[in-house]
């Protein structure tokens, strides 16, 4: 019984698999707009279509690496296409497809590094925020630290003559 079942799941004809093969070709990873869930989903697409590429190839269907590469391209959304020309003009230069492995890192790591880059740009948009409330803090006292302590406010640095404060000099 499990030589029929095996022989079911693993000997295919040629129409189907045509569509399984369309199907993987077929597949479509979106952009997402938070860069942290596109990275996940990119990496969890890539190892479906690897998946299915090993299924195939168990069911006696060959895909070429530069088959499969160009679907795996073809996959990507459109803010992928200045990687792409890049790859399709080494490979041109080259002459060899680049490996199924060094394809995806390639990939992989270009959203995690548009992922560190929106981490970097959120991190800088709360620093000038964090200046600002410094700023406020230490408003009041132009002068640095002196030893002298204002008669007028009661804060140290600076003497009632340069106090910014209501009743001081300045």
């Amino acid at each position: 019984m499990w030589e029929e079942l095996k022989k079911d799941t693993t000997t295919k004809s040629t129409l189907f698999l045509s569509d399984a093969e369309d199907e993987l070709a077929s597949m479509k990873c979106r952009r997402s707009t938070d860069v942290k869930t596109h990275l996940a989903e990119l990496t969890a697409h890539f190892n479906l279509m690897v998946r299915h590429k090993e299924n195939l190839i168990e069911m006696g269907l060959l895909i070429s690496d530069t088959h499969f590469n160009a679907m795996i391209m073809a996959s990507l959304p459109v803010s992928y296409h200045p990687m792409k020309q890049m790859i399709s003009a080494a490979e041109r230069t080259t002459k060899t497809p680049m490996s199924l492995t060094d394809l995806i890192a390639f990939f992989t790591e270009e959203a995690w590094n548009w992922y560190l880059e929106d981490q970097q740009a959120s991190q800088a948009k709360s620093v000038p925020y964090v200046h600002k409330l410094k700023q406020k803090k230490s408003k009041g006292c132009k002068e640095g630290k002196s030893g002298k302590k204002c008669g007028n406010c009661g804060k140290d640095g600076h003497t009632k003559p340069n106090c910014y404060q209501k009743g001081g000099g300045k």
